[in-house]
């Protein structure tokens, strides 16, 4: 793995997010975390929009793939996450790189001229009936082969009927990627186009089978 001279950094990280997740706070696992580390570092993402920070480990994952010219905009809807996540912004990042906004995400796209973009890489891991809300509200927003990519898919694609109902009426091609033994993300890629309908429920369908199989030694 990509590690380098910063191996304690990601382990560091990875320890945050073990014991974010044994305090029953939404979090990424320290797999889907390294994978957002790798997004960010080989597409040489500059700008990133986050939509759900909880108490801030995603983001950190995302700053790790950065150069020093990086940033990142956040959006939180819960105060005292946002506090938290304040709190792990200047022990384990460079907090003068990440912009926190509070409030509902929506309304914060809508409102907030500073949020205008562009990003060349969204990651949305907030309130999964409002997924197709959130990606059509930031796909005008993104940079030149920007891409967005969503949580939770696998685990919560059954919650997710509004990005499927936009993936399918759209030009919203999208690729499911099982990211760790729990859950998946999808990767989406609005320049590229959809060479024809699909049913991404199918996907996720498939994605969970693959996954029980796997699991039980199939």
């Amino acid at each position: 793995m990509w590690y380098g001279a910063r191996k304690q950094e990601f382990l560091a990280l990875a320890n945050l997010a073990i014991a974010t997740r044994q305090r029953k706070i939404p979090c990424v696992s320290p797999e889907n975390g390294y994978f957002l580390t790798q997004m960010v570092r080989v597409r040489g993402a500059l700008r990133v929009l986050e939509i759900g920070t909880a108490t801030g480990v995603s983001t950190l994952y995302l700053q790790k793939g950065m150069g020093a010219e990086g940033a990142i905009d956040t959006l939180e809807r819960q105060a005292s996450a946002a506090a938290e996540a304040r709190e792990n912004f200047a022990r384990f990042g460079d907090a003068a790189r990440i912009r926190l906004f509070e409030g509902d995400a929506l309304t914060l796209l809508r409102e907030e001229p500073m949020l205008a973009g562009p990003y060349d890489l969204v990651f949305i891991d907030a309130m999964k009936r409002e997924y197709g809300e959130y990606v059509e509200a930031v796909r005008g927003r993104l940079a030149p082969g920007g891409v967005i990519l969503c949580d939770d898919v696998i685990a919560f694609g059954d919650k997710m009927t509004s990005l499927w109902a936009l993936m399918e009426e759209g030009d919203l091609p999208g690729t499911i990627i099982p990211t760790d033994p729990e859950d998946g993300i999808l990767l989406l890629t609005p320049e590229v186009g959809c060479p024809g309908r699909t049913d991404c429920r199918k996907c996720v369908l498939r994605c969970r089978l693959l996954r029980r199989c796997r699991l039980s030694g199939m």
